[in-house]
């Protein structure tokens, strides 16, 4: 009987060892990691960016495949607002979208964290019809114009009409999105429309102002300031980077080494044309692009004016009501990962480094060439 117990509690240890290896092991990977993005605005399954450079080439894929993690792609064509949707109903563990709508998401109770950043957009771009008579932003005053709502190209928009002395309640605005203001555009059901520059060249639609210094527009010229324009960042739940801090290193790893690829020029090309997958032809991103170097492209870190801007658009949300309460922006953002992965990869000091201004306070020793006429 002795040698009976014996033997079933020597079982039970086994059990109970093994067991919390088990338990371990599912605590240390997920059995699969689901990012969400703004992409998929012209319905096509690809985004654009660092994160469109980590999809098309499949570097999550590769660096999980080890473990038999799966990975799964969202690609949301609601934007921002849909990526909060998505962290709301617990569909995604990771986003990459614009900041307007995640700090509006942050705002409103969204458990997520800020793990890598990026330089600010270039501006607001408004497109007419291309008969239309229309040739100043002051002259949209009560005309109706197609943006979707709640997303960074909404707040450029407002930004945009703010440099020209409008509002939104100057306008008769309309929630569409990119595809359907196009349309609208094409049938001349809107006036204006908050939406890319593809539009031009198929004939029906002209340029009325844009913040792109590479973009020609027929607006007098003003100029759309640097500090105004919008930034993305790069999200992770609270719930998962608590649960899996490892691979939210690794996750930030991979992309900070996706980043290094693009910032190299000799990579434009190939780039550019992997971008062009989501819908925005070839020629138009690299027009867009045409005086920016591929070094100052593929900056992600999230810094001192990463930072103040984030706080800016938390201010314009409360302002336009689109916030309902204020938060700690510091507390949001979390570039522990960031440093880790940069100090592993030894890409301390690649990319420059900017104050709450926007001044550079650290100058980056990596690919810093001179912009150049692509």
């Amino acid at each position: 009987m002795k040698k009976l117990l014996s033997s079933l509690f020597i079982v039970f240890l086994i059990v109970v060892a093994f067991g919390a290896s088990v338990a371990f092991a599912a605590e240390k990977y997920p059995k699969v990691i689901r990012i969400g993005s703004s992409g998929g605005a012209y319905g096509k399954p690809f985004i654009s960016g660092t994160l469109g450079i980590i999809h098309a080439k499949g570097l999550l894929e590769e660096e999980f495949k080890k473990e038999g993690i799966k990975l799964e792609w969202n690609f949301f064509k609601g934007q921002g607002p849909a990526c909060n949707e998505a962290f709301a109903n617990g569909n995604i563990d990771f986003s990459e979208n614009g900041a307007f709508p995640a700090v509006i998401g942050k705002a409103a109770g969204l458990k997520t964290k800020v793990i890598l950043g990026s330089g600010p957009s270039r501006g607001a771009q408004i497109m007419i019809p291309r008969d239309s008579k229309i040739t100043t932003v002051q002259q949209l005053k009560g005309k109706r114009v197609g943006v979707i709502r709640g997303t960074n190209t909404e707040y450029t928009f407002l930004k945009a009409l703010e440099l020209h002395g409008l509002s939104e309640k100057d306008l008769v605005r309309l929630n569409l999105q990119a595809t359907d203001t196009e349309a609208a555009l094409a049938t001349k059901d809107v006036d204006a429309g908050a939406v890319g520059i593809r539009i031009r060249d198929t004939g029906v639609a002209k340029v009325l102002y844009s913040g792109n210094p590479d973009i020609k527009y027929i607006a007098p010229k003003k100029a759309f300031p640097e500090s105004s324009g919008p930034v993305s960042a790069v999200y992770v739940t609270e719930k998962f980077a608590k649960e899996y801090p490892d691979v939210v290193k690794r996750f930030v790893k991979v992309y900070l080494k996706a980043s290094r690829y693009v910032a190299d020029e000799k990579n434009r090309t190939e780039i550019f044309k992997l971008w062009s997958q989501a819908g925005t032809p070839y020629a138009n991103i690299k027009e867009q692009n045409r005086t920016e170097s591929s070094y100052e492209l593929s900056r992600v870190l999230s810094d001192d004016f990463h930072t103040s801007q984030l706080k800016a658009l938390l201010d314009f949300a409360i302002k336009k009501g689109y916030a309902k309460r204020s938060f700690d922006i510091d507390k949001w953002v979390d570039t522990s990962y960031q440093e880790a992965a940069l100090k592993e990869l030894k890409l301390e000091n690649f990319w420059a480094r900017y104050d709450k201004d926007g001044k550079v306070v650290k100058t980056g020793t990596g690919l810093v060439q001179t912009a150049k006429k692509h």
